[in-house]
């Protein structure tokens, strides 16, 4: 991607003039934004792991973590 394409945006943010008050509300929103999509991929990444952990289900294990050797 063009590094300038992605600066046009963010420049216009920084020359956009906001009082105190507007400038925390969007400094929360991004926060927010952040940290929601964050644990949004954290939470699919541990239900993913939890899915594979067992291939056989709950049960599927034999008793006391040993092998089955018949």
């Amino acid at each position: 991607m063009d590094s300038k394409a992605n600066q046009k945006p963010i420049q216009a943010l920084m020359d956009t003039e906001m009082d105190r008050r507007q400038f925390l509300g969007f400094l929360g929103a991004a926060t927010l934004a952040v940290v929601g999509a964050s644990s949004i991929i954290k939470g699919l990444n541990s239900l993913t792991e939890r899915q594979n952990a067992n291939p056989n289900g709950y049960g599927g294990g034999v008793y006391g973590g040993k092998s089955r050797t018949h």
